[in-house]
């Protein structure tokens, strides 16, 4: 059972209250101005809540739960041990105002993603399409996608309290293309004292790949993670910058590998920022800890105990490097 304000209902008939602001079945009816809250018996703590039925519909009919533009939404879980909602590999476990157009905001608070996957498009996770999406002390793992195995940002997100994507044993897999643990085409993603840890990428960014604003801040620690790309362009085994603006400050980027820049790429058309964080224990085999293709500022930071196998053991530069303070 899954309460809703003061009736009990399954998880799908909750969000489907909040979308449409009417009530369903046990369900009482959302509100469009005012911020539903979806929160969950103490019962079901540590039983993970399974979806099911066909993936590749966006009513919140099926498969994976469709969050609409119902007005904004907190789904408050009871902790990341006790609330866990489970893909079960058939589709992505949550789609965020599918395509787009949206301007709510949606709180995920305290739950566990794990086992989605989706085949034909990115986000395994979780897809991001529109408004501001917000995880708080939440995770999510063994989820798989072509690119964002983890999750897929195409608007606002907000990664905080401690969330991590992927965790040691329990990664997210990008099989075919980048962003092993998100893939942030479009908006902006912040990640604030929050991890991304031991994902994988077929291509780019292990980690995280972003062509648009990244800021990973706070205490953040992106670790561990994997590209596996074998084409001489691909790297970034922590973050791959393809273009746009990635800003790492007060921050760990370690013990990451790709082929070029083990922590961080950066690539063409992209600038990154290294603020008093620490770049150590990565390993490519051009670039151990960073690799600039484009713009890179490393200030106030520390590159240490970095690898590569060619060139460049801490820092291989083939465009504009700034190393200050």
């Amino acid at each position: 059972m899954y309460k809703r304000q003061d009736g009990y209902c399954s998880l799908r008939e909750a969000i489907q209250a909040a979308n449409t602001n009417a009530a369903v079945d046990a369900c009482p009816a959302g509100s469009s101005s005012e911020t539903d809250m979806i929160t969950f018996a103490a019962a079901t703590d540590g039983d993970p809540i399974i979806l099911t039925g066909p993936a590749a519909e966006n009513a919140n009919v099926s498969g994976d739960l469709d969050v609409l533009d119902g007005g904004d939404l907190v789904i408050q879980g009871n902790g990341i041990d006790n609330t866990i909602i489970d893909g079960d590999g058939i589709d992505r476990v949550f789609h965020i105002c599918p395509g787009g157009s949206c301007d709510n905001r949606v709180t995920l608070s305290g739950i566990t993603i794990q086992n989605g996957t989706v085949t034909l498009s990115g986000g395994g996770g979780l897809r991001n399409e529109g408004g501001t999406t917000t995880l708080d002390a939440s995770a999510i793992l063994t989820s798989i996608a072509v690119n964002g195995g983890g999750i897929a940002n195409f608007a606002t997100l907000k990664l905080q309290n401690g969330t991590h994507i992927g965790e040691p044993g329990a990664g997210n897999w990008a099989y075919a293309s980048n962003g092993g643990g998100i893939y942030n085409y479009a908006g902006t993603t912040t990640i604030d004292a929050s991890s991304v840890i031991s994902n994988t990428a077929a291509n780019n960014g292990g980690g995280i790949w972003s062509q648009v604003t990244l800021n990973v801040q706070n205490g953040s620690l992106i670790g561990s993670n994997a590209a596996e790309g074998t084409d001489p362009e691909d790297g970034g085994g922590g973050i791959y910058s393809y273009a746009g603006t990635t800003t790492v400050d007060s921050s760990d980027v370690n013990s990451n590998t790709a082929r070029r820049g083990g922590g961080l790429y950066t690539h063409l058309d992209s600038t990154t920022m290294v603020n008093g964080s620490s770049v150590s224990g990565n390993t490519a085999i051009s670039g151990g800890g960073i690799y600039n293709n484009g713009t890179t500022t490393v200030d106030s930071s520390t590159v240490s105990d970095n690898t590569a196998n060619a060139n460049g053991g801490g820092i291989y530069n083939d465009d504009l490097l700034h190393v200050q303070n």
